[in-house]
């Protein structure tokens, strides 16, 4: 069970205590500023903690401040490493990828080497990327580290941290990562589609895709859908309105060639000229 010193750290990391108060400072989860950071937990994390309470006390939440076993469970949950609030929590809000390189193709570099999904790992990259391409969002895939906007990558991570990944900077040349973790027994796909949403400069929520404990998707292709809090964000940085053709591709090729323009029609066929007797003979004495 998570101990006390490690759940004023949780509170530090993930932004619900302000690290000034922190400073020359022997808290306790009886101090005030305490309570308030915890109970702004418990209510963020609504979804998961409200389950806990339901299983262990057969009760809903009570976002009160007080730390019982359900809390502690909250704060002993595998979740993605990106802090809630604060200063380290992200761009979120004011824009992402621009509009040009939004529609010619974000690029996007996959290293599999430490991948614990090989085999569904393909169908999870077009799932993924077709859903964000529903939202106005291109991605293409390349094979080379060195011309890409997003590395995806898998990694070993201390404690239950399942995933991070790098805001970007609103260019079209930004280079930001996405990683996961390579033990990760979860929903892969829910996963994917939550870290490059921090890529795309999403924040966490308090339910929906962007949650940070990564709640298993509900659509099974991870299509994003208007009641998710993170839908009308997406519409407001990429339009909402499909972009490009399905799947992640190599980019686009030179295309099919120019299409051949449909025969013309037959031409009629000439009725017979009607018989001119005089005027036949007149030419045929003219022209010997």
């Amino acid at each position: 069970m998570i101990e006390d010193a490690q759940i004023i750290e949780w509170l530090l990391r993930y932004g619900y205590l302000p690290k000034e108060e922190a400073l020359g400072a022997a808290l306790t989860l009886q101090d005030n500023v305490v309570r308030d950071a915890v109970a702004h937990a418990q209510e963020f994390g609504f979804y998961p903690l409200n389950a806990i309470c339901m299983l262990r006390h057969g009760r809903p939440l009570t976002s009160d401040g007080d730390i019982g076993p359900a809390t502690r469970e909250l704060f002993s949950l595998e979740r993605c490493e990106v802090p809630d609030f604060g200063s380290m929590s992200g761009r979120g809000g004011g824009g992402s990828w621009p509009i040009l390189c939004q529609k010619s193709g974000i690029k996007m570099f996959v290293d599999l080497t430490n991948c614990p999904v090989r085999e569904a790992w393909p169908q999870i990259l077009v799932d993924v990327v077709e859903a964000y391409r529903l939202m106005g969002l291109r991605v293409i895939q390349v094979n080379s580290l060195a011309e890409c906007n997003v590395h995806v990558y898998w990694r070993s991570f201390f404690g239950g941290t399942i995933g991070l990944a790098e805001f970007n900077g609103r260019t079209c040349v930004d280079r930001v990562f996405c990683s996961m973790s390579m033990s990760y027994r979860g929903e892969n796909r829910g996963l994917f589609k939550h870290e490059f949403g921090h890529n795309c400069n999403l924040n966490h929520t308090r339910g929906g895709t962007m949650n940070p404990y990564i709640i298993a998707e509900q659509h099974p292709r991870a299509f994003w859908t208007p009641g998710d809090p993170s839908y009308s964000t997406l519409v407001r940085y990429f339009d909402g309105i499909p972009v490009g053709e399905p799947g992640p591709g190599p980019g686009p090729g030179p295309g099919p060639g120019p299409v051949d323009p449909p025969p013309p029609p037959p031409l009629p066929t000439p009725e017979p000229r009607p018989r001119r007797p005089l005027l036949d003979w007149l030419w045929k004495w003219f022209s010997t």
